[in-house]
């Protein structure tokens, strides 16, 4: 009765590998549950597409192994679902990817903001040192190569014309 509901591929092969496929995944959504300091957004993206994953997997198993081709109902039905799921899962990595960009132009933004108040802080403390550290006799170093071949960078580190 097992074997006689087999369907493109035996249980025998599939749900080994979607027992591993669940495993995996489930694992995944556990180790992003437990990890702290990721965005929220982040962990909602994957955690949704954790969830479809799986069940996504269990479909896809299910099509692989038990729905035979004779059944034009079952077959289409549980194809069907397979690829909508599929669909959904590479939305969500989409979206997900998205998100990153997002995510990365606010981090980049933060830091171009705390490097200008750092280097704005580092003017000043520069500044202060020179008015009030007392006038020393300064020696001179070796000769340095002329300020002309050096290339002036920006707070953005571009290159500006000399």
């Amino acid at each position: 009765m097992f074997l006689a509901a087999q369907g493109i591929l035996p249980p025998v092969v599939v749900l080994p590998v979607a027992a591993l496929a669940v495993v995996v995944v489930a694992g995944h959504l556990t180790a992003l549950r437990a990890a702290p300091g990721i965005p929220l957004s982040r962990r909602r993206l994957r955690t949704a597409s954790g969830v479809v994953m799986l069940v996504t997997t269990i479909v896809l198993s299910y099509a692989f192994s038990f729905v035979r081709a004779d059944d034009p109902g079952r077959f289409t039905v549980a194809w069907s679902a397979a690829i909508m799921l599929l669909v959904v899962v590479l939305g969500l990595a989409g979206l997900d990817a998205l998100n990153n960009v997002r995510l990365a132009r606010i981090h980049r933004r933060r830091i171009r903001r705390d490097a200008g108040q750092l280097h704005a802080q580092l003017a000043e403390a520069i500044t202060l040192a020179r008015q009030t550290a007392p006038d020393a006799p300064r020696t001179p170093g070796p000769p340095g190569p002329p300020d002309h071949d050096q290339p002036k960078l920006t707070l953005r580190g571009r290159q500006e014309d000399p």
